[in-house]
């Protein structure tokens, strides 16, 4: 995305009064339209956490769009898709034999990549197919004409990529009569969609339209029978504002908002997500049912971010991807907010949450595991998924310990591991010694010291970390294939 601007990043250059936000008062409403029923047999987007075939992803690999970001950006990429992986088939597309081969480099053997679709990016929730459904064992795709968020970024791969993965599975395709992206509106496959203004009624995508003749369409593409407009932020991210960013359906009549933590500093990010959550608050869903809206907060501190970034860092816990085994997220370093959401999350889907550290993604990108990724269903009488791969057995005798009883605050404190399984995607993270293993590290190295795996597996190293900025006891974690397979705990150690 760094070809426009990053979610946020209009704020540096941007005041409120630029930002055309409106609060929530009488120009705030529901805007409704009624359809016919659905019949049964007819076609629909369904919700997100039904039974899923695969999870289809793009790789990035353009320098022109990412620069020197790439290499942390497609190491957030392959997090999530390893992750994915464990429970769900993932189908990676790349752009062209080289980018498909630094891929396979970085992903587990069970991620399928592909060359066949090119790709100019990695925001498939976007540019991909969404599926529709029939209920009797149909399933078609449909492209939403994806024009790189209004031209703001190069697409002319991007634009065919709904279309060739229709092709790829050999389903009917239909392009919509309007332009925009998948996180730009959500569904909860129960007839009801919702959608920010600011993403789709815009010049740069829908010349002419009119939210009435948008709301139209996406009803008929959607098999749906009722939109809820929300107002968004026009012109302050590349997307116009994803209602994807704060609004998440966990099922039909039920959504979770984000809303900024009250320890941060107002802004209009956080002001428009009041409005959007007392619109929601108030609104009936196409089955007349009052919508059950749950709120959770954002991080009330981002411990791994210079101050000078955190105003357009994206620290949005909703854009998560529901697979067939778990809930996949961010987590930002703030244990309070982060437990929270994880929790949340949890409870909303009856799955486990896993949280990864996707700072480049999300810092950079503007986005995050859901931006990224597009759920294909599987319908009844369909194939059987992939089985889930057997986890490799955990190794006795892996040890991992710290050079130091007690550090300083941004101070210097080593881990060493040894007899280890050899795997090039073993890591170490270093934890607050009362986080759960899948709240993720403060910090998380490979064993060769870095971001990114080495080229040959490793069973000891000694690895620099630079101490956390907040007191307390912490510990570190020796684990298994950039999973959570733990080999080894060390013993705490304590930041002063």
């Amino acid at each position: 995305m760094t070809a426009g601007y990053p979610r946020r990043q209009f704020l540096a250059f941007a005041g409120i009064a630029a930002a055309g936000l409106v609060v929530a008062g009488p120009t705030i409403r529901a805007i409704t339209t009624q359809d016919a029923a659905q019949a049964a047999g007819s076609f629909a987007v369904p919700g997100e956490a039904g039974p899923l075939k695969r999870i289809w992803m793009a790789w990035p690999s353009s320098t022109s769009i990412w620069g020197s970001l790439l290499n942390g950006i497609q190491g957030d990429i392959a997090k999530i898709a390893n992750e994915i992986v464990k429970t769900t088939p993932v189908v990676m597309c790349a752009d062209g034999a080289s980018a498909a081969a630094a891929a396979r480099s970085r992903v587990s053997s069970n991620v399928t990549v592909i060359s066949s679709i090119p790709v100019n990016d990695c925001w498939m929730r976007d540019s991909g197919a969404v599926f529709r459904t029939d209920g009797v064992g149909g399933i078609d795709a449909i492209g939403l004409n994806f024009n790189g968020w209004g031209n703001e970024q190069t697409h002319a791969k991007d634009a065919l990529v709904a279309q060739r993965i229709a092709q790829y599975n050999d389903f009917a395709f239909t392009a919509a009569n309007v332009v925009g992206e998948g996180g730009g509106v959500i569904t909860d496959g129960d007839g009801t969609l919702i959608a920010n203004r600011s993403s789709w009624v815009d010049s740069a995508r829908n010349p002419g339209k009119t939210a009435a003749q948008i709301e139209t369409e996406l009803l008929r593409m959607y098999g749906a029978s009722k939109m809820i407009w929300c107002q968004g932020i026009s012109s302050q991210d590349i997307t116009d504002d994803h209602i994807d960013a704060t609004v998440l359906y966990t099922g039909p009549g039920k959504v979770l908002v984000q809303l900024s933590n009250p320890a941060r500093p107002s802004t209009i990010w956080s002001q428009s997500a009041i409005a959007t959550r007392n619109l929601l608050a108030a609104a009936t869903d196409a089955k007349g049912r009052q919508l059950q809206v749950t709120t959770i907060y954002g991080p009330a501190s981002l411990p791994r971010i210079p101050s000078s970034a955190q105003a357009t860092f994206f620290d949005g816990y909703l854009n998560c991807i529901v697979t067939s085994g778990s809930v996949i997220t961010a987590q930002f370093g703030d244990a309070t907010t982060d437990t929270a959401a994880r929790n949340a999350l949890s409870a909303a889907f009856g799955r486990p949450c896993v949280q990864l550290n996707l700072d480049v993604l999300m810092g950079e990108g503007g986005g995050g595991a859901h931006c990224v990724t597009m759920e294909e269903p599987l319908v009844s009488g369909g194939p059987t998924p992939t089985p889930t791969p057997t986890p490799t057995p955990t190794p006795t005798g892996a040890t991992v310990t710290a050079d130091r009883t007690t550090v300083s605050r941004g101070g210097t404190i080593r881990a060493t591991v040894a007899n280890g399984p050899g795997g090039r995607r073993d890591w170490v993270g270093l934890y607050r010694a009362n986080d759960a293993d899948n709240a993720g590290g403060v910090d998380e190295k490979y064993l060769n010291g870095q971001t990114t795996p080495p080229s040959s597996g490793r069973t000891s190293a000694t690895i620099a970390f630079t101490a956390p900025s907040t007191r307390g006891t912490y510990n570190f974690r020796f684990f298994a294939d950039d999973g959570f397979t733990l080999l080894a705990t060390s013993p705490t150690f304590q930041v002063t």
